[in-house]
């Protein structure tokens, strides 16, 4: 019986609604079913663009060690016209202080505790 080993690693892709500004790459998480990223990522918001504006897609991807094909498995828009409360919630933090780096764990664990 041949094992095919899946890596998984997520995509964060940082746009306003004309251009894509920056994409950056988690590292991989080899062999597992539920992995973990527990990394944190800095993106410098352009002048004179609103917070209303951006969004940042996490593109969750698969890599086959036998085929070496990348499959994008799923993305998750965070904005701040979502209706789930956790990521509205992230914006607004990050809109009353920009300059004050927000870390949230909102996306596996629900709402982080305050």
């Amino acid at each position: 019986m041949l094992f095919i080993c899946l890596e998984t690693y997520v995509e964060i892709v940082f746009q306003d609604p004309f251009l894509i500004r920056d994409i950056k790459r988690t590292k991989l998480a080899e062999r597992s079913y539920n992995p973990n990223f527990d990394e944190e990522f800095v993106f410098q918001l352009p002048e004179k663009t609103a917070i209303s504006d951006i969004t940042i897609d996490l593109v969750f991807i698969e890599k086959s060690s036998l085929q070496h094909t990348l499959t994008p498995i799923g993305t998750l828009t965070l904005s701040k016209h979502t209706d789930w409360y956790p990521v509205r919630h992230f914006w607004a933090k990050v809109e009353q202080t920009p300059n004050i780096r927000h870390k949230d764990k909102f996306l596996l664990e629900g709402n982080a505790a305050e």
